[in-house]
């Protein structure tokens, strides 16, 4: 299979980017349901191994009953590299 010529539009240098709009190196997608007890040691633990690495974690939660998105968002308050996708 031939892959396609690399073109500016998937070279990351070239993307525009919004002033004063955060754009990390690393962005981590975590599909939650019924999580909130483990959210707090998900970040800790990225954090822990991530050391030097901008990253961000999007937590997306399946309307969960425990309250996982709530927990999420409310660590987001505190850490700007967390965020919250209710889904």
């Amino acid at each position: 299979m031939d892959l396609p010529p690399q073109t500016a539009q998937s070279d990351p240098s070239s993307l525009a980017v919004t002033p004063g709009v955060r754009v990390p190196e690393l962005a981590i997608i975590a599909p939650t349901f019924n999580e909130a007890k483990n959210i707090a040691a998900l970040v800790q633990q990225i954090d822990q191994a991530l050391t030097g690495v901008d990253w961000e974690l999007i937590v997306v939660d399946d309307a969960s009953p425990d309250g996982t998105a709530q927990v999420a968002r409310d660590i987001g308050q505190r850490d700007p590299r967390v965020r919250c996708i209710l889904r």
